[in-house]
């Protein structure tokens, strides 16, 4: 029960039944308040290979985009802005030239870019991640609990995996008030019980 429109070109069609035919795309969805355009070609449909999209979207909430998932536990940041290409250079689903910017200073400013080189095992994972914002003691409206220290603040570190399900923070640095952390953390998936280690 949420409405939509949907438009844009799609073809040839027959591009999915006779082999050696590219199928390019440009479509514009509107949903939730958002608007995200797909535009790019399937070099090789009948085989659904040889793909590259490019993803733009943009809107004022992200829990509203969300809902159309059926996911609800989702915060409210503000507006959103996103761009990526989606690809399968090397035969396996990858995110390229991420750029995410969610939020505003007065809350929370959330910046992430970098890549993933294997969306659906989540591997080959290089984000640089950014937060920052104008006071700390507004984080609660996040859920996060209230901070010994209250000021402006500003996040930044870079997130790869180094195994599989081992994940890792390079070069953290935490920014809060006239106070400053700086290290790096590991977390681990890859036993029954994760394990959380930090510098």
């Amino acid at each position: 029960e949420i409405p939509f429109s949907l438009k844009g070109t799609v073809g040839p069609i027959w591009a999915w039944v006779v082999p050696g035919y590219t199928l390019p795309a440009d479509l514009t969805v509107e949903a939730g308040g958002a608007t995200a355009n797909v535009k790019g070609a399937l070099r090789d449909p009948y085989n659904l290979e040889n793909l590259a999209f490019k993803i733009t979207a943009a809107g004022p909430s992200i829990p509203d985009v969300a809902k159309l998932t059926g996911v609800n536990e989702v915060p409210e940041l503000g507006a959103f802005k996103l761009t990526a290409t989606v690809a399968d250079p090397a035969g396996k689903l990858a995110a390229e030239g991420l750029d995410l910017r969610v939020g505003s200073k007065d809350l929370a400013e959330i910046m992430i870019t970098g890549g993933v080189k294997n969306l659906i095992a989540l591997e080959g994972i290089n984000l640089n991640v950014t937060a920052r914002g104008k006071d700390s003691a507004k984080l609660t409206k996040l859920g996060i609990p209230a901070l010994p220290r209250q000021g402006a603040y500003h996040l930044s570190a870079t997130i790869a995996d180094v195994e599989p399900r081992v994940f890792a923070a390079h070069d953290l640095r935490v920014v809060l008030a006239e106070n400053e952390v700086s290290g790096q953390m590991q977390l681990s998936l890859a036993q029954q019980i994760p394990l959380l280690t930090a510098n």
